[in-house]
């Protein structure tokens, strides 16, 4: 499992992504709770990944995040 990046939303809170063995999660989370928001498949993950290394940080999880958000 590995928490692929992670953006803070406000005060005790952050979406992130993980992902773990072929597939990818984004999750939201508060002071109290967490939030499965979108899970994407092994062929957008792998697509991700490959972004994330020919990218720079920002655009990759700009990226994902579009991807999770078209699922919500």
């Amino acid at each position: 499992m590995e928490v692929m990046e992670t953006a803070y939303i406000g005060p005790k809170k952050s979406v992130s992504l993980i992902r773990f063995a072929d597939r990818s999660v984004l999750i939201g989370s508060g002071e109290n709770n967490i939030t499965v928001l979108a899970e994407l498949s092994q062929d957008e993950t792998a697509r991700i990944i490959e972004q994330d290394n020919a990218e720079p940080n920002t655009t990759a999880f700009r990226s994902l995040f579009n991807e999770a958000r078209k699922k919500i």
